[in-house]
């Protein structure tokens, strides 16, 4: 029973078990090269917001700015997380 395991073992290390890892790796590199670049872009960002007055803000609200902003912002990290995912499956294969 155990020489079967561990047959199916040494098979899904040759192949599939080897991708996965790989391809799994290349995601979380490729992921945490992109999030950072993005953190980065949004503290700057944040950090250019700080010395606009309050009057202008609560108007920026009114307006519905700062929920087209958090509505613009989400999808470019869900765009990241896709496209990050997509290089790992590909490189994958």
């Amino acid at each position: 029973m155990w020489s079967k395991l561990s047959a199916v073992l040494d098979s899904f290390n040759k192949g599939f078990l080897k991708k996965l890892l790989a391809g799994a790796g290349i995601g979380l590199a490729s992921s945490a090269v992109f999030m950072t670049a993005f953190t980065a872009l949004l503290n700057s960002f944040q950090n250019s917001l700080g010395g606009v007055s309050y009057t202008i803000l609560a108007l920026a609200h009114v307006a519905g700015i700062d929920t087209s902003l958090t509505i613009l912002l989400s999808a470019m990290v869900t765009r990241l997380a896709l496209n990050s995912s997509a290089l790992s499956i590909r490189k994958a294969s």
